[in-house]
This record gives structure tokens, C-alpha cells and sequence, in this order.
């Protein structure tokens, strides 16, 4: 099959490249495996779970487990080879088979004798250029064999990315819908705040929109201005390629700068828990609300890594703030060095445990003005007096979180559920 012409529709979040459908009989598709898959299958239910006439099905794929889950591309490839796809059908590869633009433009040029400089914004109109060096790098693989060692250092069987995308076109030709992440620009922005020791002041400019003296931005700035960029080679196909947004449409703070994105949808979501009425037992969690159960509490795969944020999230702050006199009793455990399982496991205010000189040499109350008595934990509180955890308030928003649910993969769900017609 020829794949040396490509024409992608161009559209924004706001247009598609399927007309909107009512929803009777589709099938939704959800190539994925692991914790990965039981978000997104859930993510995926509280859109359009109990729908009439969606047919909503994970098809696992092999995933390496010791290496975040990571797909196998030729996994993928024989799946949606298995799967009988047929016209008007969706599909949502949440997947990133990645590399550094610049690994892959060194690896261009050398293997194709080229001189060419990838960036993001020229991706595009390189695009066949990139797939001419992996139909190389999957019908010659023994002559370039460090290539392919260094391309697929990750050992997802890059060397499929060719039949792969053949296997794609092949399938939107004939109008299967199929939609996948980009890259999300995290990495890149993240190493360099790090480097500047501004980890928790990214956290709160993404929370409040809050940057004392331009910092945080400045640094996104240039870093976005750069070619510190990761490539989604699945996005060399002929698909929905899906940036993702905040909830009110605009870019996320990770989103992508490269010209191959054709679509966009909201990405970005708090993970707020769900209480019974006595405020303490937690029953689940909600990606769209403070009142309904999306994800129950006993489905969360990771329930015990969030049990320390579970004890204060979402509860009023005036059950949880230490006494004065609890408070005189940390402040002389701390001096003098006493154990604090006698302590009062509540939230102390920060200025009234540490001095200002601390609180600012230390940055200290940077995500929010109360703290547990380990200081393990700083927190935040909203307009209705509850705990909040800043680090994980992705959306930006007045709604309690304890995990951040955010990135590309969540908007190919979201833009399928666009396209069948279903508004969140």
C-alpha cells in the first residue's frame, strides 16, 4: 500500500472529521491493559456507559508492565487487524510510542542522506520524509541496526511503526473512526522547572494561575520556543491526532506544539472523592462532579497510595484544624525533637508552627497554608471551607482532588464521545 501521500483533515476542537452522529449501534473501541486501561474504561463509562446503542469494549493489548505499562506496537497493529472494523466503527489508541525529535532527525538524515532539521512546527511537512525512514527501518532493519537499537530503546518493536500506520490508513479509508494522543509536552517543561527549584510553583500556577514574578511561564516559555520536543510516532498515521485542553477549551500548560495535531478535547480532569453521608467513608470518586460515583473505591487500583490524602481531601477544614492547644504541643515536639505519635494527626496552620524566616526561606506554604504534623503534606481550602491538595488540582478549579486525572489520552475518549454526539 502506498502511505507516501497523506492527506489529513486540519480541524480544531470545535470541528471534526466525523459528521456527529445519533447515537444507534456503535461500537467504541479501547485498545489498552493494565491501571492505564481501568482509567480510561472508566473515564470512558461515565461519558457513554448505559448509553442506548453504544457498545462500549476494552481490547487489551500487551503492555510491559515493568516500564509504565509501555504497549508493544505490533500488539497493536494485530488488534485492530482482529477486530472486523467496519465503517462508522471508533477507535481510541491511548498509546505513546515515542521518541526525541531531535534522535529522530539525526537518525533521518543519516539513514536517508538528508539534511533535514525537525522541529515541531515542521513535522508536517516532513511527515513523509519520517515514514520513508521507517518503511527503511522495517524492510532493511539489518542494515541499520544501532538506528533501530537507539529509535527503540523503549523495545515496543518500533520497527512495526511502518505496517502499522499502513494497517490505519487502510482502515480510515474505508471510515473506521481512530483517534490517538499526542505527546504530552510534560517532560520537557518539567526537567527544566526542576532544575530552577520551582516544582511546587508550577503546581500552584496551574491550580490558581497564580506566578509571582512571571517565572513559571517564563520558563514554559522558552521551553516551548525550544526543540526539547517527544514525538508520538503513532501520530505519523492517518488518524485523529488529539491535543488536549482544559475545561474551558483553552491549551493545557502541557499541551502539544507540534503541527501533526488535527483535533483537540478536553483532557483535564479532577479526581474528586465521593463520600457517604457521614462525610468520613469514602465511596468513590467522580471525574465530573462532587456528588456521583464514576469510579467506585474498591475499583481504584491505587486506593492505598491516596489513603494519607483521603483523610483530609474534601473534608471541612474546621473537623480537621488543631486546637491552640494542640498546636503549642506539635511546636514543642518539633524543638525538641520528641516523636509525634502522641501528636494529634490534624492540620496545623503554618505560621503558627514555623517563623516567617522559615516559611520563606524554605518556601514552605507555597500550595496552601495548613500542614500535617509530620509535614508531609501542605494544604489548600476552597470558598466552601474544604481541603484541598493543589498539587493534584489539575483542572484549576474549587473542586477537592486526589489524583490528577490529566493528558492526552483521556481526550481521545472525549472526543469520540464529541463526535457520537454526547455532551459532557
Amino acid at each position: 500500500m502506498q502511505v507516501n501521500k497523506i492527506n489529513q483533515p486540519s480541524f480544531g476542537s470545535k470541528g471534526s472529521f466525523v459528521k456527529q452522529l445519533k447515537p444507534k449501534n456503535i461500537n467504541v473501541h479501547i485498545l489498552d491493559n493494565g491501571e492505564h486501561a481501568c482509567s480510561m474504561m472508566h473515564f470512558a463509562d461515565s461519558l457513554m456507559g448505559g448509553k442506548e446503542g453504544i457498545n462500549l469494549s476494552l481490547e487489551r493489548v500487551a503492555i510491559n508492565e515493568e516500564l509504565y505499562g509501555i504497549k508493544y506496537l505490533d500488539s497493536i497493529e494485530k488488534t485492530l487487524k482482529s477486530l472486523n472494523l467496519k465503517k462508522g466503527d471508533f477507535v481510541a489508541i491511548p498509546a505513546l510510542v515515542s521518541v526525541h525529535i531531535q534522535t529522530l532527525s539525526a537518525f533521518v538524515n543519516e539513514v536517508l542522506n538528508v539534511s533535514k532539521k525537525l522541529v515541531p512546527k515542521n513535522l508536517k511537512e516532513n511527515q513523509n520524509l519520517i515514514i520513508k525512514f521507517f518503511e527503511k527501518l522495517y524492510k532493511e532493519k539489518d542494515k541499520y541496526p544501532i538506528a533501530l537499537q537507539v529509535i527503540d530503546s523503549s523495545k515496543q518493536n518500533k520497527d512495526r511503526l511502518f505496517p502499522f500506520i499502513e494497517t490505519v490508513n487502510e482502515l480510515t479509508q474505508k471510515g473506521v473512526n481512530i483517534y490517538t494522543p499526542i505527546h504530552p509536552d510534560d517532560y520537557p517543561i518539567k526537567s527544566e522547572i526542576d532544575k530552577h527549584g520551582l516544582r511546587n510553583e508550577l503546581y500552584k500556577y496551574i491550580a490558581t494561575s497564580k506566578d509571582d514574578d512571571d517565572k513559571v511561564k517564563e520558563i514554559i516559555n522558552r521551553v516551548k520556543d525550544g526543540n526539547n520536543y517527544i514525538v508520538n510516532l503513532l501520530t505519523l498515521a492517518n488518524l485523529h491526532v488529539v491535543d488536549y485542553t482544559k475545561p474551558n477549551g483553552e491549551k493545557y500548560v502541557f499541551s502539544a506544539r507540534d503541527n501533526l495535531v488535527n483535533d483537540s478535547a478536553r483532557g483535564v480532569y479532577n479526581f474528586c472523592p465521593i463520600r457517604d453521608k457521614s462525610e468520613r467513608k469514602v465511596l468513590g470518586f467522580s471525574f465530573h462532579d462532587d456528588k456521583t460515583v464514576e469510579f467506585k473505591a474498591e475499583e481504584f487500583p491505587n486506593l492505598n497510595g491516596i489513603s494519607r490524602l483521603l483523610d483530609f481531601v474534601g473534608l471541612n477544614i474546621r473537623e480537621l484544624l488543631a486546637s491552640p492547644k494542640e498546636i503549642k504541643k506539635l511546636k514543642q515536639s518539633i524543638k525538641t525533637g520528641k516523636n509525634l505519635d502522641s501528636v494529634p494527626d490534624k492540620l496545623y496552620p503554618i505560621n503558627e508552627i514555623y517563623s516567617q524566616e522559615e516559611i520563606d526561606s524554605k518556601k514552605i506554604n507555597v500550595l496552601g497554608d495548613y500542614i500535617t504534623k509530620d509535614s508531609d503534606f501542605v494544604f489548600d481550602v476552597n470558598k466552601k471551607e474544604q481541603v484541598l491538595f493543589q498539587k493534584n488540582n489539575c483542572e484549576g478549579s474549587e473542586r477537592p482532588s486526589v489524583v490528577n486525572m490529566h493528558g492526552p489520552c483521556f481526550s481521545t475518549i472525549t472526543a469520540i464521545a464529541r463526535d457520537i454526539g454526547i455532551k459532557e
